[in-house]
């Protein structure tokens, strides 16, 4: 039972979370916490907070303390399963939502989310099976319908899935999130369909609902900054971790640009594992400040970087990613940050292999805006003429990286990947310090469960119907054309 004084703390906390303010809501759940105590809602509170910032660990220890105080409520252990999903770790999750459901068969989140999970795995006959007996009901969760949808996407039931995308968002009170991502779906499937202005009219329908604008010039500007930070005068003030980073194989690329592909392809050799996109590497950049008790940002604070403090984060690092695949020789990451940080990945991961895989801007470019994004990690997705800027600005990015840092490259064309895939799965797989294994060409026999966009295209052969995949659309893309020739 709360006291007053500590309702009033976690009301407050409450109110920033839902307001965005998460560091905030942190700071006074953590105000509660003695140590290993503290009341049940600080702890619950503070693994959603966790939960959203990405940091995985810290949210599965707040809802494992809530379990235990708490053993026979479902919420808690659907919370880890959900946590460890979104952390690439299916086979973790599942039994977390199935622990949910024998506590309670018909807690909705549980079932949604699971019914999600398989999907994503290929299982579409027992994703239906779940959700259908609620879709009706009044206590069906708005999910569902997506997941529905998405299930007659993945069966190729184009006038099924269009029909359901047509009558989730005609729903009244239809969340801004579900519309987005309904619209975009209704997109893809005209696609599939080769009805190309109605999918183009989609895809732009779902990008405006994107509220978040995003500010071209200073991203230019903190990119331009980072660069002069390690390949300029100041480089030699940054120091090098004297070890770290020998497991790693960091893949760095544009989204859509073919990142899952050459995860997948390095996933299916027997020693190594991949572990998604998460932001360990991110996370350790943007506390830097916090790190250094200093109060400049990153790139800037780089420069406060003493030897012993690199060779701690090094070792840091080593030992989260070595936590999040057991026993590999080799860990895949591709998170869709890397290429922003492969100045610092040189600093504190010097032993790292990063594999840089690039595509044609057009088909790049449009991939992108056919999808939906975090506006955390591409705000710029939802606009044609930021999307070729930013675009030549990683082009140009990665090459200066290539040319001035002290870190091995493998530069992987898409389009020469999927026209020779032996020839360059070998060359990624001699890049990463690995003997040949032929089943890197049976990558899509994984039963890993990719939960990024590509998550269809892992479980099946390399095709090369998305090359030139642009000129479907050329009438539409004017503005992204003339950006792209600009300079």
């Amino acid at each position: 039972m709360l006291k007053p004084q500590q309702r009033q703390v976690i009301d407050q906390a409450n109110h920033h979370y839902q307001a965005g303010r998460l560091q905030f809501a942190m700071d006074l759940c953590q105000s509660l916490i003695k140590g290993k105590r503290g009341p049940l809602e600080a702890w619950h509170l503070l693994g959603l907070i966790a939960m959203r910032r990405e940091q995985t660990d810290l949210a599965l220890d707040c809802f494992q303390r809530c379990a235990k105080e708490r053993p026979n409520d479902p919420q808690f252990h659907y919370l880890m399963g959900k946590m460890l999903a979104m952390s690439a770790r299916a086979d973790d999750a599942l039994p977390r939502y199935d622990w949910a459901l024998t506590l309670d068969p018909n807690y909705i989140p549980a079932i949604t989310w699971k019914a999600a999970l398989l999907e994503r795995a290929g299982d579409t006959a027992q994703a239906r099976a779940l959700i259908e007996p609620y879709l009706d009901t009044p206590n069906a969760d708005p999910e569902m319908g997506h997941i529905l949808a998405r299930i007659e996407h993945a069966e190729k039931n184009n006038d099924a899935c269009v029909a359901i995308c047509k009558r989730e968002l005609a729903r009244p009170n239809q969340t801004l999130r579900l519309n987005q991502l309904l619209t975009f779906l209704l997109g893809r499937t005209y696609d599939r369909m080769k009805d190309y202005d109605n999918a183009f009219e989609a895809f732009s329908q779902a990008n405006a609902y994107q509220q978040e604008v995003f500010d071209y010039d200073g991203f230019e500007r903190w990119l331009n900054d980072t660069i002069e930070h390690f390949c300029g005068e100041f480089a030699q003030e940054i120091p090098t971790a004297t070890a770290g980073g020998d497991k790693m194989v960091m893949i760095a690329g544009m989204p859509r640009s073919g990142t899952t592909l050459i995860e997948t392809i390095i996933d299916a050799h027997p020693d190594a594992q991949a572990i998604g996109e998460t932001a360990d590497l991110d996370r350790v950049v943007l506390r830097l400040p916090l790190t250094l008790n200093a109060n400049e940002p990153y790139p800037q604070v780089a420069r406060r970087l003493d030897q012993p403090t690199a060779d701690r984060l090094a070792r840091e690092l080593d030992k989260v990613f070595a936590s999040r695949a057991p026993g590999a020789q080799r860990i895949v990451n591709k998170h869709l940050n890397n290429w922003l940080y492969v100045a610092m990945m040189s600093r504190l991961m010097p032993a790292a292999r990063v594999i840089w895989i690039h595509r044609d801007p057009r088909d790049n470019c449009l991939g992108l805006y056919m999808q939906h994004f975090n506006p955390r990690t591409a705000a710029y997705a939802v606009d044609l003429r930021n999307l070729a800027r930013v675009h030549k600005l990683h082009m140009r990015t990665m090459r200066t990286w290539i040319d001035r840092l002290n870190l091995p490259v493998l530069e992987v064309p898409y389009e020469s990947l999927v026209e020779d895939p032996e020839t360059w799965s070998r060359k990624i797989i001699d890049h990463a310090d690995l003997e040949w294994d032929d089943a890197c060409l049976r990558f899509y026999e994984t039963s890993r469960v990719a939960l990024t966009h590509s998550h269809e295209q892992v479980r099946q052969p390399i095709y090369k119907s998305a090359v030139g995949r642009w000129k479907n659309y050329e009438r539409h893309l004017a503005p992204l054309l003339e950006e792209l020739a600009r300079d």
